[in-house]
């Protein structure tokens, strides 16, 4: 391989690297959040409805079963 066949080879497993380590990173902030969250995280109304689309109802339903399941644990 020539020198600029390396300079790829290197770039990518540097950027391979930082990517775990990143998402290792993530992955920890992310389990203390919910660790500390006892619902979970739930979208505000005003991010859900635009993105659910048609599938309004199916989010309903899901939002509803959530916070059913939320309420059953601490009866």
């Amino acid at each position: 391989m020539t020198r600029h066949g390396f300079i790829p080879v290197i770039l990518l497993a540097v950027s391979m690297v930082c990517c775990v380590m990143l998402y290792q990173g993530l992955a920890e902030k992310r389990q203390k959040f919910l660790d500390q969250d006892f619902m979970g995280y739930v979208l505000p109304s005003s991010a859900v409805r635009p993105v659910s689309f048609e599938f309004r109802g199916i989010v309903s339903d899901f939002l509803f079963l959530k916070i059913s399941t939320f309420l059953g644990q601490n009866s």
